[in-house]
């Protein structure tokens, strides 16, 4: 396997909408992978403008982080894929004939990542690892291994000097993310989204907006 990675909506999310210093590009390239995302993301998740996604845009104009087509899987590549979206669909309950459903963007993802015979997949979907585990592995035994937000959080602690991220920046933005998801679980509970629309869109509103107003005022919103 390559040490190549695609990386989630949810990490670019949680990351890139981080209030304060530019973390998206910092973090991301640490870890040393060669980076991709899968073009379904920037169709159907990453679809508002906002600080992370200025910061991705910034990646992919220079070239640090590649978008992958599904025009550029070779024929076997192209078999595999669609061998591991029936199976990683059907593991997880998505409906891929749906323009949009809840985990397609991961499901699509580590299909791909399968095929490309990745390594890694930055993800904090918690059913993404477990799923990767049991389903995607090669012959040798080796299977995508999936980093989420709280690995990269003890990288960014461990690595603190190199990435110039002092504890304090790194305690705030584990706490931010906390606090989104406490966003996420209330709207959800009073019914302030609007129908029909994917709980990433809502969670994209919700970072995008945050570090404008106050915990009452993000309360008040319809997302």
């Amino acid at each position: 396997m390559n040490r190549s990675s695609f990386v989630d909506t949810d990490i670019i999310l949680k990351i890139g909408g981080f209030h304060g210093e530019e973390l998206l590009k910092k973090i991301l390239l640490s870890f040393g992978y060669d980076l991709y995302i899968h073009e379904y993301l920037l169709q159907e998740e990453l679809i508002i403008g906002g600080k992370a996604s200025e910061q991705l845009n910034e990646m992919i104009g220079s070239e640090e982080i590649s978008i992958m087509y599904e025009s550029d899987l070779d024929d076997r590549e192209l078999q595999e894929y669609r061998s591991a979206l029936g199976v990683l669909a059907s593991e997880m309950e998505v409906d891929l004939q749906k323009k949009r459903d809840k985990n397609a963007g991961e499901v699509k993802s580590m299909a791909m990542a399968f095929a490309k015979d990745f390594e890694y997949f930055i993800s904090d979907d918690r059913t993404a690892r477990v799923v990767a585990k049991r389903s995607l592995q090669k012959l040798d035994g080796s299977y995508l291994e999936t980093i989420r937000m709280k690995d990269v959080i003890m990288h960014i602690r461990k690595n603190n000097q190199t990435l110039e991220i002092d504890r304090k920046t790194a305690r705030r933005l584990n706490n931010s993310l906390q606090y989104a998801f406490c966003m996420l679980f209330f709207c959800e509970k009073e019914g302030r989204f609007m129908p029909g629309v994917p709980r990433i869109i809502h969670l994209q509103r919700i970072t995008a907006c945050w570090m404008d107003k106050s915990p009452y005022q993000l309360q008040q919103r319809n997302y």
